[in-house]
C-alpha cells in the first residue's frame, strides 16, 4: 500500500486560472505519480495520509481529474499566474511577497532583472546565501571547472577536505565539518547530536531565533538576552538540557545583537550543566566576519561553542551546509550513533563554490569586511536620518552587513513569546513602493549587504526612500 498526503481542503491543489476560474494540476499518468511516491523517505515523519492500492487507477484516477489547463501568464515581469508550479512558487515565504514577487530573467552583482527587463537594486541577495553578489566570476569559474569533474560522485573528492580543512581554520576550536545540502538539515544532525551525546532531550532556543521550518523535537522557549530566565531554566531543568541553540543575531526577528556577556552566560550555563552550546550562524557566518560570531563576539577559548552551523552563504548562492564541531562530538558521525545520510551532501558544486568563496574573503581580508558593515552602516544611518526628514519613524538595528529596518510608531523589543510575527501594515507598504523604484527588499525588514553594493547603490536606495518615505508622511 502506498501513502499520500490528505490536506483538507487542499488536494486537489487549486488555484486561480488566468480569467479567474479554479484549476486543480493536471498530472500526466496516474502511473508516474504512483510510482513517484512508491519510495518514501526514511525517518522521516509524514503528515495524514489516504492509502491507494498500487498500479489501481481507477481508484487513484479522480484525484487528478482536470479540464482545459491554459498556459502560465506573466504580467509585466512580476508573478501572477504560474500553471505549472502552485502559485508558481517553490518555497512558501514568497507569498508573503503579494504582487511583488519577481520573476527573475538574470542576477548580476547587486541587481536583479526580472522578466521585463526591469532592474532593481537587490537586498534579498537569494534570501542571505549570497555575499560576493550574483554570478560572481570567481564563483561561476570554480564552478564550471567542477562540471567537468563530475556533479555527483557519490564519493569523497580532495576539495571536500580542503573546503573542511579551511573552514576549520577560520573557525577556532572546530575540529572536523560534514557537509549537508542544506543548513536546515544542519541544524537537525547538531540537534540530534546533543541529544546523543547527554541522553537528553530538551533542547532551549530563543523567541524570535530562526532554525528553520521542522521540527525541533522537545524545546523550551526563552525570551532573547534574558539572563535570568536563563538561570531560572537551567536551575528548574539543568538535568534535562542537551543543549542550548542560538542565532548570534536575530536576523529574522529585529535585527537584536546579543546584549552584554549573554552569549557568556549561554557558555557558562551549559558547560556548567554538561550540556551543548550550538551556535547556529547561517545568517551570520562569514558575512560579519570570516570567523563569524566566533570572531565577532569573541568566542573564543572556554566561550567558544561545542557545535557551529556555519553561514549559508558559504556557496555564494551554490546549494551547501555544514556542522562543525569538536572531534569528541563529531566522532558521534563517524560511528553512527548518529545517522547522517543524505544523497547531496558534499556535493561537489557546492564545495567548488565554497572553496572560491573562502578564497575570495581571505583575500579581501579586513578590508573586505570593513567596507561590507562600513555599507551596511551608512544605509542604516541614511535611512534613519531620512526617517527624521519625513516625520516617518525608521529604526535601524544590526552589525551593517545584515540589519532590520522597524517603520512601526512603537519599536519592537525582543519578543518573549515564539509567536508568528505579521509585517507591519507601514513596512509592507515602505516595501512595494521601494520596488517601484528599484529597490529589491525582502518582507518583514531583514536587509542584506554584499560586497557587490557600492556607493552608487546606496544613493539609489537612499533616493528611493526618500521619495517613499516623504509620500507615506504625506499620506499620515
Amino acid at each position: 500500500m502506498l501513502s499520500y498526503p490528505l490536506m483538507a481542503g487542499l488536494w486537489p491543489p487549486a488555484r486561480p486560472g488566468p480569467v479567474g476560474q479554479n484549476r486543480a494540476i493536471t498530472a500526466k499518468s496516474p502511473y508516474t505519480a504512483i510510482l513517484c511516491r512508491q519510495f518514501l523517505p526514511r525517518n522521516q515523519d509524514l503528515p495524514q495520509t489516504v492509502n491507494y492500492p498500487l498500479n489501481d487507477t481507477q481508484a487513484l484516477a479522480p484525484m487528478f481529474e482536470t479540464a482545459n489547463p491554459e498556459p502560465p501568464a506573466i504580467d509585466s515581469g512580476r508573478l501572477r499566474i504560474l500553471q505549472g508550479v502552485p502559485l508558481g512558487l517553490s518555497a512558501n515565504w514568497r507569498l508573503a511577497q503579494g504582487v511583488d514577487s519577481l520573476v527573475a530573467a538574470r542576477a548580476h552583482g547587486s541587481h536583479v532583472w526580472d522578466t521585463a527587463g526591469n532592474e532593481y537594486v537587490d537586498y534579498v541577495c537569494g534570501l542571505g546565501t549570497v555575499l560576493l553578489g550574483h554570478a560572481h566570476p570567481d564563483v561561476n569559474a570554480a564552478i564550471s571547472a567542477q562540471l567537468e569533474l563530475g556533479i555527483q560522485t557519490a564519493a569523497t573528492n580532495p576539495r571536500e577536505i580542503q573546503l573542511a580543512d579551511e573552514l576549520c581554520a577560520a573557525m577556532p576550536g572546530m575540529d572536523s565539518i560534514r557537509f549537508h545540502i542544506s543548513n536546515a538539515a544542519a541544524i537537525l544532525t547538531a540537534l540530534k547530536i546533543a541529544r546523543v551525546a547527554t541522553s537528553r532531550d530538551l533542547v532551549v532556543r530563543f523567541a524570535g531565533h530562526y532554525h528553520g521550518r521542522q521540527a525541533l523535537g522537545e524545546t523550551l522557549v526563552l525570551p532573547w538576552n534574558d539572563a535570568e530566565a536563563l538561570r531560572a531554566a537551567f536551575s528548574a531543568h539543568g538535568a534535562t538540557i542537551a543543549g542550548v541553540i542560538v542565532e548570534p543575531v536575530m536576523a529574522s526577528r529585529g535585527g537584536f545583537e546579543p546584549a552584554g556577556s549573554f552569549l557568556g552566560l549561554v557558555r557558562h550555563l551549559t558547560s556548567s550543566h554538561q550540556s551543548l552550546f550550538i551556535l547556529n550562524e547561517s545568517f551570520t557566518g562569514l558575512r560579519i566576519a570570516l570567523q563569524g560570531a566566533i570572531g565577532k563576539y569573541l568566542l573564543t577559548g572556554k566561550l567558544g561553542p561545542d557545535l557551529v552551523i556555519c553561514g549559508q552563504s558559504l556557496g555564494n548562492g551554490a546549494p551547501i551546509g555544514a556542522l562543525a564541531g569538536c572531534a569528541k562530538l563529531m566522532e558521534l558521525l563517524v560511528t553512527n550513533a548518529v545517522p547522517h545520510f543524505s544523497t547531496f551532501n558534499g556535493n561537489g558544486l557546492g564545495i567548488a563554490a565554497g572553496l572560491a568563496m573562502l578564497s575570495r574573503l581571505r583575500l579581501g581580508g579586513q578590508g573586505l569586511y570593513h567596507n561590507l558593515t562600513t555599507r551596511g552602516r551608512q544605509l542604516m544611518s541614511g535611512l534613519e536620518q531620512l526617517g527624521i526628514e519625513t516625520g516617518v519613524p525608521v529604526i535601524t538595528r544590526g552589525p551593517g552587513p545584515i540589519f532590520w529596518v522597524d517603520l512601526s510608531s512603537k519599536p519592537a523589543s525582543e519578543p518573549a513569546f515564539d509567536v508568528p510575527m505579521a509585517e507591519h501594515p507601514r513596512y509592507e507598504q515602505f516595501r512595494h513602493a521601494m520596488l517601484e523604484h528599484g529597490v529589491r527588499l525582502l518582507p518583514g525588514g531583514t536587509w542584506y549587504i554584499g560586497t557587490a553594493h557600492d556607493d552608487i547603490d546606496i544613493d539609489l536606495t537612499l533616493s528611493a526612500a526618500r521619495v517613499v518615505l516623504a509620500e507615506i508622511g504625506a499620506a499620515g
